[in-house]
């Protein structure tokens, strides 16, 4: 029998100093620019892209979760994000999720997502109902945005914010933390190129 604890977990791929850096003054810039009690910020430290969210899982799952996410790791390439422009979940008129869209390396991760689905239905894991839409959330709404805030928002510039290279995705847990949550890495998967037939 498996000892190891219960955990909430997910996939995700997480983000450079850099981006977390950019990503903080864009939402000092947007917390400005709205009332304060409208948005309520993410941690610009613990942003991630997440890859599949799976929930509260035992410790034999968690294994599972290994052995599907190492599988999908094999065979995967390393490749680049660029990050913009930005949108809500899920519209303009009842917006409750901030994030910033990808403009690069979003077939990649749609291509890995897909790879770590089907390795997770494989050891009996339910599919994902939504279809996935890679994205880095940056605030939670709190409530109906004032008539044009919200496209004011959604127009704001978004400063370079690129990953040159992403060469692995972790397994992380999210844990209470008083109001909000933290999330603890408990497993990184490196990317690996397909090996080339030597000739």
């Amino acid at each position: 029998m498996n000892d190891k604890a219960s955990a909430r977990v997910f996939l995700a791929v997480g983000i450079t100093p850099s981006v977390a850096a950019a990503v903080a003054r864009l939402s000092d810039a947007i917390g400005r620019r709205a009332p304060s009690d409208l948005c309520r910020f993410v941690d610009a430290a613990q942003a991630h892209v997440t890859l599949r969210f799976l929930g509260q899982r035992s410790g034999d799952e968690q294994d599972l979760i290994v052995k599907a996410a190492s599988a999908a790791a094999t065979g995967t390439p390393p490749f680049g994000l660029a990050f913009g422009p930005l949108g809500v979940f899920p519209d303009e008129r009842r917006p409750h999720t901030l994030w910033i869209g990808l403009t690069e390396g979003r077939a990649e991760m749609v291509s890995l997502a897909r790879r770590l689905e089907n390795e997770l239905a494989q050891l009996g894991f339910a599919p994902e109902e939504r279809p996935y839409a890679p994205h880095l959330t940056i605030a939670r709404i709190k409530r109906r945005p004032p008539a044009g805030l919200m496209k004011d928002i959604l127009a704001s510039s978004v400063p370079a914010m690129t990953i040159p290279s992403v060469e692995s995705f972790v397994m992380m847990e999210s844990r209470p933390a008083g109001p909000s949550v933290r999330y603890v890495p408990l497993r990184t998967f490196r990317l690996e190129s397909p090996c080339t037939p030597s000739k």
